[in-house]
């Protein structure tokens, strides 16, 4: 994950894209355009925070 401003605007992009999908992971990622896989991925570095 990125750092400073660019970390903050990815996860506000993630969490816009779970919300329109009511948390549907496949359809966020794909509304996303990126990789199921890569979703996961990015909302497991999240939790770590």
């Amino acid at each position: 994950m990125t750092k400073g401003p660019s970390r903050a605007w990815e996860q506000g992009y993630i969490q816009a894209g779970l919300r329109l999908t009511p948390g549907n992971v496949s359809q966020a990622a794909k509304l996303l355009g990126i990789n199921r896989t890569t979703l996961y991925s990015r909302l497991g570095q999240q939790e770590r925070k």
